[in-house]
């Protein structure tokens, strides 16, 4: 399949318009949650088994990769596994498996 994407644009206070901004513009179906102050690009695929959503948070207008959830297929089994890792400053700093997911 295709995966959506959006020209995102935000609000400059000291300019008072807004401007394009290419990183979430470069996100597949962003979903900004304004509790978490987070973004999560929602429909990330490389094949029908293998597939995430990646979440980010900004400081200073610098995004982070703070978690990654998705499935995908043992290569030598074809069965199906759910996973979440956890990212700090980059790097996976913790990993969760669900095997067996349909």
């Amino acid at each position: 399949g295709i995966e959506p994407y959006s020209d995102v644009c935000l609000f400059d206070k000291k300019r008072g318009k807004y401007r394009p901004d290419k990183f979430l513009s470069s996100l597949a179906c962003p979903s900004a949650n304004g509790e978490s102050r987070t973004i999560t690009s929602t429909c990330n695929h490389a094949s029908a088994c293998e597939k995430w959503q990646d979440t980010y948070t900004f400081k200073n207008e610098v995004p982070s990769l703070v978690q990654r959830d998705g499935t995908s297929c043992d290569p030598a089994s074809g069965k199906g596994f759910k996973y979440i890792d956890i990212y700090r400053n980059g790097v996976v700093v913790k990993s969760t498996v669900v095997e067996g997911v349909e």
